[in-house]
């Protein structure tokens, strides 16, 4: 009975979902994408919530025998976060954080920055290149040409907006890496730095 259960189990080619899939925390709020970072972060404020709703996409990660539901998306409300632009970061909730995607925590002009856990690499390895053409934003990171930009904090990013770092989608921009290299099967750069295109 068991090997029929795996055998009718594996007649259904289940795998997970393309990139639009959300059973991450993200959100998209105007043109852009935020993910979550933590919830009740110390000295961060929630405040007014605002009346413009975020967009929150289903959670559709998995496709039975090449079936891939759409994605359909629900209001949530969100709040703007004392002290920082919400085009930078929004609360959802009581207490979850959200950052905009296209910028970069782990810098030291970010108004979050040492408030929330920046996500950190592994070292990357490989000689210096230089990439360019439009910025994908999305809830994975920073994308150009399907290449993974890591931003680390000696990153200098000349696209500044709010006093910190910030690159809208679509922007085209050049980047500088001084390592360039793979990881997780996916091509990636670590900047050194990220200019307009």
């Amino acid at each position: 009975m068991l090997v029929g259960g795996l055998a009718c189990a594996a007649a259904f080619a289940a795998h997970a979902a393309p990139s639009e899939a959300a059973c991450i925390a993200t959100f998209n709020w105007r043109t852009y994408t935020y993910t979550g970072m933590q919830n009740n972060v110390p000295g961060v404020k929630i405040g007014a919530e605002l009346p413009e709703r975020a967009k929150l996409p289903s959670c559709n990660d998995t496709i039975v025998n090449g079936y891939v539901p759409p994605v359909t998306y629900s209001d949530l409300p969100v709040a703007q976060i004392e002290g920082v632009p919400p085009s930078i970061a929004l609360a959802a909730g009581t207490s979850q954080v959200y950052v905009n995607q296209g910028t970069f925590p782990i810098l030291k002009s970010h108004p979050l920055h040492g408030r929330i856990a920046a996500i950190a690499w592994p070292d990357i390895t490989g000689p210096s290149c230089q990439i360019k053409g439009p910025a994908k934003i999305d809830a994975t990171g920073l994308s150009v040409n399907g290449v993974r930009i890591v931003v680390n904090a000696k990153t200098k990013v000349e696209l500044q907006r709010h006093g910190t770092a910030f690159i809208p989608p679509g922007t085209v921009i050049r980047v500088g890496g001084s390592e360039c290299g793979t990881r997780f099967d996916q091509k990636v750069v670590e900047a050194r730095r990220i200019a307009r295109g």
